[in-house]
């Protein structure tokens, strides 16, 4: 029983050390941040909009999808947060249209706070990372 424990906890430390060794590594190589939250992937989600809207035919296709795609992640947050989707995701959306690009979603609270001011950052490889991914399983279907 004893010995089982001790190599519970040890694979433990083992997977916290990874853990830190692999955001050590990330902050070495890109030592840049964005805010977190789903604040980044709105931002890019409202930008992306008014240049899908300048953009007519097949052509904005494109646009369109990487928009839906960037608001998965905020709205993931809103449904973890078993918040007002609708209510919250307009505050949000109303927040970057006005030029507000750090406020996210708080999941635990279910509501839209700055990021800046609560220090909410992720580095930005992870960040470039999450975004890849979204683009590359976002399906129109499950919106």
């Amino acid at each position: 029983m004893h010995n089982s424990s001790s190599q519970t906890l040890l694979n433990e430390i083992d997977r916290n050390l990874a853990v830190a060794l692999s955001i050590a590594r990330n902050v070495y190589f890109n030592p840049r941040l964005a805010p977190s939250g789903g604040a980044t992937e709105m931002a890019i989600s409202i930008n992306l909009h008014a240049k899908a809207r300048s953009v007519m035919g097949l052509e904005g296709r494109p646009f369109r999808a990487v928009v839906d795609a960037m608001e998965v992640i905020p709205r993931t947050f809103v449904q973890n947060s078993r918040g007002n989707m609708i209510q919250v995701l307009m505050e949000l959306r109303a927040k970057h249209v006005n030029g507000e690009y750090s406020w996210g979603m708080d999941d635990k609270m279910g509501k839209i706070v700055d990021m800046k001011s609560y220090g909410l950052y992720k580095n930005m490889s992870v960040k470039i990372q999450i975004l890849k991914t979204a683009i590359k399983v976002y399906d129109p279907s499950s919106c």
